[in-house]
Parts: structure tokens; C-alpha cells; sequence
């Protein structure tokens, strides 16, 4: 069962991403949607959807940023860039986004360039730090040309909430995986926020 975030909605569908952030002035955030691929996800999608004041979309495979140029957008400001997310340092340090995003994106870095990318997202994000992720053994391989897509690392609740993330798992959610994988999302928030 999904345990609700103080001071933010109770939200039942695991894939609601909006409800998330609900309780932000979305339109006068920026926005910075790590790792974004193409947003052809049930959750991912949604980032288009969000009425912010500019959305920074950011992936490494250039096929996928071309595709995700293509997509209308509620942003009122939405630019991409190419770069991979251990590379994100001068981006993250230009930006400083309210919120940042990273939807099915943690899971394809090595464990230590993970951390030290979380190191760098919290220390420059202003509002909010939202992660969507497999928790726990999640084995795959790259696809469709992309070699971004292997995972490369395992997470499980205990990791993030030890780095102060607040986490809600929603058990066996990934049942195209045999045995079924466990799915959840991380919220982090600056000391002093709500």
C-alpha cells in the first residue's frame, strides 16, 4: 500500500505524476527532466503535460531527443540538451531547476556515478527531487539502438530513504518481468521546504 507524502495530496494511481507535484505552483517553476528519452512512457509522457514555466528536458541518445522535439508541450518554454547525466554538473549548476526529474533514469548508471549524480541534483535543486524507479533486481539489456537503456544498477527504499528521500513502493508493479518487479517513487525536498 502507498504511503502518502506530508502535505502533499494522497495520490492512488502509482503512475500520476502531476498529483505528485500538485501541491508546486508548476506554472512558475523551471523544470529539468533528467535522462527524459523520448517520454513514450506511462509516466514520462506526463512531463509534457506539466503547465510549467520551463521544462529542460535532457537524454544522452540524440534519436530520442529528435523524436521528443517533434512533441507538443504545455511548457510555457521547453528546450533540450544533449548530454549525458554524469555530465550534468554545469547544466545542473546553470539551471538550478525547482524541480528536478529523473523517470526511469537512475537505474542506467553505475551505482556511484548515481550517487554522486544525486550528490550534485540535491545540491542544486530548489524545490523538489522526483524519482520513478524499479526497486530492486531489474535486469535489462539496451534496445532499439539506444545502448542508454541497460541497467547498470539495483535500488531498493532503504538506499534512498538513507539519502533522505521519502519513498512509496508499489509492490510487483513491473509484471512484464518474471518474477515481477517492484516499482516506487522517491521524493526529496531541500531542508526548509515543504
Amino acid at each position: 500500500m502507498a504511503t502518502g507524502l506530508k502535505g502533499v495530496p494522497r495520490v492512488f494511481d502509482p503512475l500520476d505524476l502531476r498529483g505528485r507535484l500538485a501541491d508546486l505552483p508548476l506554472p512558475e517553476l523551471s523544470v529539468l527532466d533528467m535522462g527524459c528519452g523520448e517520454c513514450d512512457s506511462l509516466v514520462s509522457r506526463q512531463v509534457l503535460e506539466l503547465p510549467c514555466a520551463h521544462l529542460t528536458s535532457m537524454d544522452a541518445h540524440a534519436p530520442a531527443l529528435e523524436r521528443l522535439r517533434g512533441k507538443p508541450c504545455a511548457a510555457a518554454r521547453h528546450t533540450s540538451v544533449q548530454r549525458e547525466m554524469q555530465a550534468a554538473r554545469e547544466l545542473l549548476q546553470s539551471l538550478r531547476p525547482d524541480v528536478t526529474l529523473l523517470l526511469d533514469a537512475l537505474e542506467h548508471l553505475e551505482a556511484s556515478e548515481a550517487s554522486a549524480l544525486l550528490d550534485q541534483v540535491e545540491r542544486r535543486t530548489g524545490r523538489r527531487v522526483l524519482i520513478w524507479l524499479p526497486l530492486g533486481p531489474c535486469p535489462q539489456e539496451e534496445y532499439g539502438g539506444n545502448p542508454y537503456q541497460r541497467h547498470r544498477s539495483t535500488w531498493s527504499a532503504q538506499a534512498l530513504q538513507a539519502r533522505g528521500y521519502v519513498v512509496e513502493c508499489f509492490p510487483g508493479f513491473h509484471r512484464h518481468f518474471s518474477p515481477p518487479v517492484d516499482a516506487g517513487w522517491a521524493v526529496w525536498r531541500p531542508a526548509g521546504t515543504a
